[in-house]
C-alpha cells in the first residue's frame, strides 16, 4: 500500500476510531440503508465503516473488558443500550455529516485531485489484495465499498480543513493561564463500626451497598455506630424512656429524654470520628513537615505509605474537577511553596505543593483545547446551518447489521524497500450467544468490582 493511501486510510480509521463497531454479515449490501436528498449510502457502506473501525475498536476495549469478550453488547456508557446500538447511531451522524460535507464543497472551493483520486483507488486495491476472502466478508468491503468510504473521508477531511480555516487561533496567555500541582489523598480509614454497616448492607441489594459507601464518604464523616441487634436495642430503650417520660412528665420531659440519648450516640461517634481524622491528619501533616524539612514530596509520601503515589495536575481559571479547598488552599501558594496544614476533603486530607503558578508547557496546551473548541464549534454551526434535507434511516436494513461475530485487527511490522510499513493482519472469531453472554457478564461484574475497589 501506498504511503499517501495509508495515510488516507490511517485518517478514516482515526476519525471513526471512537465509534464502537457492531459486526454481522449482511447478503444485502446493495441496498440503500439511508438518504439524504438525492444522496444514498449503501449498506456495504455502511458496514464497511462499521466493521473495519469494530476490529480497532476491539482490540483496546476487549483488552479493558477481557479478551473475547463481545463489548458490543454491553452498556459500557450507562445509557441502558447496548454499545454497538449506541455507536451505531453515531456512525449515522457521521455518514450524515460526509454526505453534508460532499454536497457543500463547492462552497468552499473544495475538490479531489487526480492524485487524491488516484491514491485513493489504489489504496483500496491493495487493501484487498492484503486481506483474505474471510476477513473482506466479514468486514463487508468491496473494491466498490472500500474506495467510496475513503473517498467520503477524503473530503471530510479537506471540508474540515477548509471550514476551520476561519477559527481565530489567536488566544492569550491569560485566557489559557494554567498552574500546575503535586498533591497526595489521604482518606481516614474505615472504623469497626462503619465495617460491620458496610458487611450489612451488602447482605441486602447491590445497589444498596453502592448508597451505602457514597453516603459514608459524601457526609463529612458521619458515622454510624451501631449494629443491627445494638440498634435495635437502643431503639426499644428509646422507646421504653420516652413512654415512661411521657407518663411521668408529659410530652417536654419524652422531648428531653429523646434528646438526651440522640445527642450522648452523636457525641460518641464524633469522639470516634476524631480519633480517625485525628491519625490521618497527623500523617498528612508528617508529611508536610519532612517537605518543609528539605525532603521531596514523593519521597515524604512514600516514607509514610509505600503504596501511595503523588498526582501531578495543572488547572486554570475555568476548572471544575479539583477539589474546592484544595483549589483555594492551592490558589495562596507561590511556586514550589507547599501547603503548612494538611487541606480537608470530602472523607480525607490533601497535601498539596505548587509547582508553578504559570505552567509554560501546560498553558500552551490549554492554547491548543481552546483553539479545537473553537473549530469544533464553527465545524457544528456550519453543519446544522446545512442540514435542511432529512437524513431517512431504513431501520429494517439497518438492523440486519448484528451483534454475533468478534472481529480483531492486529498490526504487524513489514519491511519494504521505502522502509518499515505496517501491513493489517486480521483474524476473525466466532462465539456463540451463550459463551458471549457469558463472558461479557464476568467482564461485567470484574469491572465493577475494580471500580468501586479504587473509588474506595
Amino acid at each position: 500500500m501506498s504511503r499517501y493511501g495509508k495515510r488516507i486510510l490511517a485518517a478514516g480509521v482515526c476519525a471513526t476510531m471512537t465509534m464502537g463497531l457492531l459486526t454481522g454479515c449482511s447478503s444485502s449490501t446493495g441496498k440503500t440503508v439511508a438518504k439524504m436528498g438525492d444522496a444514498e449510502i449503501t449498506l456495504g457502506e455502511a458496514e464497511f465503516m462499521l466493521r473495519y473501525n469494530q476490529a480497532k475498536t476491539q482490540g483496546y476495549l476487549g483488552a479493558l473488558f477481557g479478551e473475547g469478550s463481545n463489548v458490543f453488547q454491553q452498556d459500557l456508557t450507562g445509557s441502558g443500550q447496548a454499545y454497538g446500538v449506541t455507536m451505531k447511531e453515531s456512525v449515522m451522524n457521521d455518514l450524515k455529516d460526509m454526505i453534508l460535507m460532499e454536497q457543500h464543497m463547492s462552497d468552499y472551493n473544495v475538490e479531489l485531485t487526480d492524485e487524491e483520486k488516484a491514491a485513493i483507488e489504489e489504496t483500496a486495491k491493495e487493501f484487498l489484495a492484503e486481506n483474505s476472502k474471510d476477513v473482506l466478508k466479514a468486514l463487508a468491503a468491496t473494491e466498490e465499498t472500500v474506495t467510496r468510504v475513503l473517498t467520503l473521508y477524503t473530503i471530510q477531511s479537506k471540508m474540515q480543513t477548509a471550514i476551520e480555516a476561519d477559527v481565530d487561533t489567536e488566544v492569550s496567555d491569560d485566557e489559557a493561564a494554567q498552574k500546575s500541582i503535586q498533591y497526595v489523598y489521604f482518606t481516614i480509614p474505615e472504623t469497626e463500626s462503619e465495617a460491620e454497616d458496610t458487611t450489612e448492607a451488602e447482605s441486602g441489594s447491590e445497589e444498596d451497598t453502592t448508597e451505602a459507601v457514597t453516603d459514608a464518604a459524601e457526609e463529612s464523616g458521619e458515622i454510624v455506630a451501631e449494629t443491627e441487634s445494638e440498634t435495635v436495642s437502643e431503639t426499644e430503650t428509646a422507646a421504653e424512656e420516652t413512654s415512661e417520660a411521657v407518663s411521668e412528665n408529659g410530652t417536654e420531659d419524652a422531648s428531653e429524654a429523646v434528646s438526651e440519648n440522640d445527642t450522648e450516640e452523636a457525641t460518641e461517634a464524633e469522639t470516634e470520628e476524631s480519633a480517625e481524622k485525628k491519625e490521618t491528619r497527623e500523617t498528612a501533616q508528617s508529611v508536610i513537615d519532612a517537605v518543609l524539612g528539605g525532603e521531596t514530596l514523593e519521597d515524604a509520601v512514600k516514607a509514610v505509605d509505600e503504596n501511595k503515589s503523588v498526582t501531578d495536575y495543572s488547572y486554570g481559571a475555568d476548572e471544575e474537577t479539583l477539589n474546592e479547598n484544595l483549589k483555594n488552599v492551592a490558589d495562596t501558594l507561590s511556586d514550589g511553596e507547599i501547603a503548612a496544614e494538611p487541606v480537608e476533603g470530602e472523607n480525607g486530607f490533601y497535601v498539596v505543593q505548587m509547582v508553578s503558578t504559570f505552567d509554560r508547557e501546560a498553558t500552551d496546551q490549554k492554547k491548543e483545547e481552546i483553539i479545537n473548541d473553537r473549530k469544533q464549534e464553527l465545524l457544528n454551526s456550519v453543519l446544522e446551518g446545512w442540514a435542511t434535507d432529512s437524513f431517512d434511516i431504513d431501520e429494517k436494513v439497518w438492523d440486519t447489521v448484528t451483534f454475533d461475530d468478534i472481529i480483531t485487527l492486529k498490526s504487524t511490522e513489514a519491511e519494504t524497500e521505502e522502509g518499515t510499513d505496517d501491513a493489517a493482519d486480521t483474524d476473525i472469531e466466532s462465539e456463540t450467544d451463550s459463551e458471549a453472554a457469558s463472558e461479557t457478564e464476568s467482564a461485567a461484574e470484574e469491572t465493577e468490582s475494580e471500580t468501586q475497589s479504587e473509588t474506595e
